[in-house]
């Protein structure tokens, strides 16, 4: 009764409204919407979920109708799912908070510097575990807590949920993934430091202003790594910047819009965590 109220009397896919949408289709032993209509809308709460919205009902439960487009649900009286407090929808990229600050805070402490600890990350598929320092990754493993070679330190999220036009925006690379790494300077040629940073050939995409925990932190560069370097930042936009002697990084994989957007709003919630 709440969402018809909300809806001003008329019940999400009433007749004589907008179009009822697209029928959901079978998949496997639940249901789901097509392809080209992938927004799921229940007429039991009122609302309409994104195919990688962190939250939304079960495929157990059947759609009232699908749709292709936001606009198409909203008016047919639709409105979107709740999110978890403090989230954010980025280029259709949902970033949710995440709380990392004692796996950062030893890092730090181990580190003996500075460590970039994100506070909002993309949430990850349905079913999958929130990023966590020692998360799968392309990359070297790390000794918890985000610690590789004793020297760099590496927080990476490997194909967290992307929107369904995201695949179009992206380069070779459809699947988001997301890391965040920092490196003294002096130890930027090492192992350790070589494999979070290096690309020999990168393409300059120009300067960026760096804003995070409550403040601006100079100018960083924005580079992207060709796919064809044999390096594993390959097909990565990278955002780096140095506070003192030390490197900072936040790469995604792939060089579109949404994605320069997605990396910087990852930066702008980052919080610095300093050894105890």
């Amino acid at each position: 009764m709440l969402a018809f109220a909300l809806n001003g009397g008329r019940r999400p896919g009433a007749m004589g409204g907008p179009p009822a949408g697209t029928a959901p289709i079978r998949i496997g032993a639940g249901y789901g919407c097509p392809i080209d209509a992938p927004i799921r809308a229940f007429r039991s709460d009122g609302r309409y979920y994104w195919p990688n919205a962190p939250t939304q009902p079960g495929t157990d439960r059947r759609p009232t109708a699908c749709y292709a487009k936001g606009f198409q649900a909203r008016d047919a009286g639709y409105s979107e799912g709740l999110l978890p407090e403090g989230s954010e929808r980025v280029s259709g990229v949902y970033l949710v908070p995440v709380h990392l600050g004692g796996q950062c805070q030893a890092a730090a402490d181990a580190l003996g510097f500075a460590v970039p600890c994100p506070t909002l990350l993309p949430n990850p598929p349905t079913g999958e575990p929130d990023p966590r320092c020692g998360s799968p990754s392309p990359f070297p493993a790390t000794d918890p807590p985000c610690v590789v070679g004793g020297e760099a330190f590496l927080l990476t999220e490997l194909r967290f949920a992307i929107p369904p036009a995201y695949a179009q925006a992206g380069l070779e690379q459809p699947e988001g993934d997301v890391f965040i790494a920092a490196i003294r300077q002096s130890a930027a040629a090492t192992d350790a430091g070589s494999t979070v940073t290096s690309c020999p050939h990168p393409i300059d995409k120009g300067a960026t202003p760096i804003t995070f925990d409550g403040g601006t932190h100079g100018v960083g560069e924005r580079i992207f790594c060709p796919l064809t370097e044999p390096v594993p930042v390959a097909g990565y936009l990278m955002v780096r910047w140095s506070l003192g002697d030390v490197t900072y990084q936040a790469a995604i994989a792939g060089d579109a819009g949404p994605h320069r957007r997605v990396v910087d709003e990852t930066i702008a919630a980052i919080r610095l965590v300093a050894p105890a």
